[in-house]
């Protein structure tokens, strides 16, 4: 289960600066990180996110999970 303030604090890091800071005006369909599997299939399949894939823990993706869905 993730932790959705340590979800934050990811996101903000990670994702905020090609995302916005704003989850629900949905950039670049980030509305989508429905589940770590979810997460996992755009890092896989966005250039630019790839760095992700080693970057960002377990936890850490089940975070932003988290704190993707609650701020919807």
């Amino acid at each position: 289960m993730g932790d959705v303030a340590a979800g934050l604090t990811a996101y903000t890091a990670y994702c905020a600066g090609c995302h916005t800071a704003n989850v629900g005006n949905n950039v670049l369909n980030v509305t989508k990180t429905t589940s770590v599997a979810a997460l996992d299939a755009a890092i896989a399949k966005v250039g630019s996110m790839s760095f992700l894939g080693t970057a960002l823990t377990a936890q850490q993706k089940l975070d932003i999970v988290a704190y993707v869905i609650s701020a919807k």
